[in-house]
């Protein structure tokens, strides 16, 4: 197929954060065992499962060889560990920066209060007022615990940084949940991190087409007005051109990774993908192998997503979500956009506005227009085929069988958002 550039957009890969050798957070699944029963827990049914100890503690040596500075520790419910003080103890004597995340049900316990003297920071979930969040975890007593939690952490460890996690549902997206939870935060002096639910384990079963996250984001920006310390998960609305608001990038596979039970690695602890195991492999080859790969999927975007003003940072939405069959297109994933753009305009009949085409360079011309845009020889030769008496998915249909078509509804959309086509009421 022959190939259509558009604006000569090649993705620049020299960033610092691409040349990681290795990342610098790790996180490890330490115990699958948990008291609680999130309908959304993304392991699935809790089981009573743990990594070994030698394991563990010779998984932490290995990192610290490979210049990792943070460990979450996740589950399950990671102070359910049976080993955790020893593991803990030894991952501060070689100096990591511990973080736990946890439910927050056993915070007050003797158990938890013998360990906190090694965790650096805590991650608590919080997923609403208390009625939806005892709801969600299957728990009628959760929330009062959580909350006990917090002021006996604030008033007894205060050095401990504490943030609150709230994964938005279909179940939970609505202003009054998220207003408690964030004025609980306030109260409190706790930034509060924001995410949406992934559809895998419990979540699968959830009736969820992402239409919530557009809600979602409005209700956010009102917050963030209100003046509420809120973190926006990078998995929200990295492309969402109509719902601008600032938010974190993805350093799955960049930065950070995700260790399962078994020593399994995975580049997010949502992925199902395994990239290699920690027991068995050396960490550094199985982190070259998938940056190569990273690499790959970048070069291998759609045109509209290399684009758009965020490709650097959104590196084409989420990685994991990307590669998982029958997953709707969700709110991170520019093509998205271009799809929806495409049933608007592509039953329509058009205009051509380009104002003139010159040559400046091999294989290069610019088009000129409200806008200007630098495009291949390929892209010239389909637009002097377009018949403004057809729509565009008529045109679509009687262009050269060499171009892809998915390609082609890309660089229809291009055009369209330039002002180099414009529809005909």
């Amino acid at each position: 197929m022959k190939k259509i550039r558009y604006n000569n957009k090649n993705l620049n890969l020299n960033y610092n954060y691409m040349k990681y050798c290795s990342p610098t957070t790790v996180f490890i699944k330490i115990t699958s065992k948990c008291m609680l029963n999130c309908n959304f827990c993304s392991q699935g049914k809790s089981e009573n499962c743990e990594m070994d100890i030698d394991k563990a503690k010779h998984l932490l040596k290995k990192l610290k060889r490979e210049n990792v500075l943070r460990i979450f520790y996740t589950g399950g419910e990671p102070f359910l560990y049976s080993h955790f003080q020893e593991l803990l103890e030894y991952g501060h004597n070689l100096g990591f920066c511990q973080l736990v995340i946890t439910n927050g049900f056993i915070l007050t316990t003797e158990k938890v209060n013998s360990l906190l003297k090694y965790v650096n920071g805590i991650s608590i979930s919080i997923h609403g007022s208390e009625e939806m969040h005892n709801k969600i975890v299957n728990n009628k007593n959760s929330y009062k615990k959580v909350v006990e939690g917090i002021s006996f952490l604030k008033k007894d460890y205060p050095r401990i940084a504490l943030d609150i996690c709230y994964t938005a549902t279909p179940q939970n997206c609505n202003i009054k949940d998220i207003t408690s939870v964030a004025e609980l935060c306030k109260q409190n002096g706790i930034p509060l991190n924001i995410t949406r639910m992934y559809n895998v384990g419990k979540a699968k079963e959830i009736n969820n087409d992402f239409a919530y996250v557009n809600q979602l984001v409005s209700i956010i920006k009102t917050l963030i007005q209100k003046k509420y310390d809120i973190n926006i998960g990078h998995c929200l609305v990295q492309c969402n051109v109509n719902q601008r608001i600032p938010n974190s990038f993805c350093m799955a596979g960049i930065d950070f990774c995700f260790i399962n039970i078994n020593g399994d690695i995975k580049i997010c602890g949502n992925s199902l993908e395994v990239i290699g195991n920690a027991f068995c492999d050396r960490f550094r080859m199985i982190w070259n192998n998938y940056y190569k790969k990273l690499c790959k999927r970048i070069k291998k975007l759609p045109l509209y997503c290399k684009n758009c003003e965020n490709v650097n940072v959104c590196l084409g939405g989420c990685k994991i979500e990307a590669n998982i069959k029958n997953v709707p297109l969700n709110d991170s994933l520019a093509i998205s956009n271009m799809l929806k753009k495409w049933d608007d305009i592509k039953s329509k009949k058009f205009s051509i506005r380009i104002g003139g085409i010159k040559k400046i360079g091999f294989n290069q011309y610019l088009i000129i227009g409200k806008e200007s845009a630098i495009v291949n020889k390929n892209v010239i030769q389909i637009i002097k085929k377009l018949n403004d008496t057809n729509t565009l998915e008529e045109n679509m249909l009687t262009i050269n069988d060499n171009f892809n078509d998915f390609e082609l509804m890309n660089l229809f959309v291009l055009l369209y958002n330039n002002g180099f086509i414009m529809k005909n009421y």
